[in-house]
């Protein structure tokens, strides 16, 4: 996810639609070593929630993919829908007591 704001901050926080991005600027920027963003850039690309161009110089580009029909969908062990609606309804109304509890103090 901090990949992904990086990638939108450099990108649309400066009114472009993609950018050169160095990986120590991913570092930089999210305080992550350089293999978790490779394999949180990855991620985003198999997703194909971001889109990756490298040019024939050796610098890569990065940009949001806007058709977001293409993007993948989390794991269905992931979805908040199924943490949700997946939990027990006594858990569901443990968890609203202690809300009301904590509201109150």
């Amino acid at each position: 996810m901090q990949c992904l704001w990086v990638i939108i901050r450099k990108t649309y926080g400066w009114h472009k639609k993609i950018d050169d991005i160095a990986l120590s600027q991913f570092c930089d920027m999210t305080s992550l070593g350089k293999p978790a963003v490779c394999r949180a850039l990855f991620k985003l690309l198999s997703k194909k929630i971001i889109a990756v161009i490298k040019n024939d110089n050796g610098i890569t580009s990065y940009g949001i993919n806007k058709d977001f029909d293409m993007w993948q969908p989390l794991s269905k062990k992931i979805t908040l829908s199924k943490m949700i609606m997946g939990g027990d309804k006594n858990d569901n109304e443990s968890l609203t007591k202690k809300r009301h509890t904590k509201e109150n103090i």
